[in-house]
């Protein structure tokens, strides 16, 4: 009695030790952020193309619900030079995504991000029928 009385606390605690095998916490980008960017490219207009550069930083809050991302990029720092002149330029907007483990893809209609959860690239497009922005670069995320 005595032997299956040792042998159960020994089958025991060692049920009770640590699990190296159990899985890893689901990642989340859900929580306050400030995105930094740094873009370069081209500004066309009525025929004539100029250098363009817009960099600073984004207020950025997203929600992360199973890899669907939800969320804000508030008004920030950011500085646009273009031709030589500089302008501050209001980013705010919505922000949508995905996330598939730690692969993230946001987009805020005018720029699509894609990289881990806290850097990558970005590429950003417009055109309005006369006026054509093409802008491609880094981003990261710092809470």
């Amino acid at each position: 009695m005595r032997n299956l009385f040792l042998l159960f606390c020994t089958v025991f605690i060692m049920a009770c030790g640590d699990d190296s095998t159990s899985p890893a916490p689901t990642p989340s980008l859900t929580g306050s952020y400030t995105m930094t960017l740094d873009l370069a490219g081209t500004l066309t207009d009525n025929g004539a193309t100029v250098a363009a550069r817009c960099a600073g930083t984004v207020p950025t809050k997203l929600t992360d619900t199973k890899g669907t991302i939800t969320g804000t990029m508030g008004a920030g720092a950011v500085v646009c030079t273009i031709d030589g002149w500089d302008y501050d330029v209001d980013w705010s907007s919505a922000v949508t995504g995905t996330r598939s483990g730690t692969s993230v893809t946001l987009d805020d209609g005018l720029c699509e991000y894609k990289g881990d959860m806290d850097n990558g690239t970005a590429r950003c497009v417009a055109n309005d029928g006369t006026t054509a922005l093409s802008l491609t670069g880094t981003w990261t995320l710092t809470p």
